[in-house]
């Protein structure tokens, strides 16, 4: 005999199963060291760590004055968008909304505030060239109009810390 119980699971099995095949992007390739660089002079060290069982990332940061920033990335199925929310040293945070988003390509808004408290609104393009390097770009304003075109980049490097 069938129970509840037992229907349930199947469904949350399938369920679980349709989100992962409708899930664009391709976490395990973030997992591990990066080093990021910035045409504004910004640099810092990243690790991620893929969690939630797949469903989202964790960046933990440390620029080169020793600050550090904890990035929060995942997927809402619902409305097909990756979720990029950052925090970090000086009252800096980020929040970017990816909603064109492929296994190479992620295009969308970003809100940023510097330590300064510069608040920038545009658009934030993430390219994956290969294995080991993302580059991207920022396109936006300042909330007193001055036009802001920072191109990054990310660059894999050797693991220091085991995160498993």
């Amino acid at each position: 005999m069938i129970t509840r119980a037992y229907l349930l699971a199947i469904t949350l099995l399938c369920f679980a199963t349709l989100v992962r095949a409708e899930r664009p992007h391709d976490w395990p390739y973030m997992e591990g060291s990066w080093r990021f660089e910035s045409s504004n002079g910004y640099e810092a060290e990243i690790e991620y760590e893929i969690v939630a069982g797949g469903s989202a990332a964790i960046g933990r940061w440390t620029d080169k004055e020793g600050g550090q920033t904890i990035e929060t990335i995942g997927w809402r199925p619902n409305d097909k968008t990756m979720v990029s929310i950052g925090f970090g040293t000086g009252g800096k945070y980020w929040k970017r909304e990816y909603t064109v988003v492929s296994k190479d390509k992620c295009t969308g808004k970003i809100l940023f505030v510097d330590p300064n408290g510069t608040i920038i609104n545009g658009n934030s393009t993430l390219t994956r060239v290969g294995p080991d390097l993302i580059t991207g770009e920022l396109i936006g304003k300042t909330t007193d109009g001055k036009e802001v075109n920072m191109s990054v980049k990310f660059k894999r490097r050797e693991s220091t810390v085991n995160l498993k």
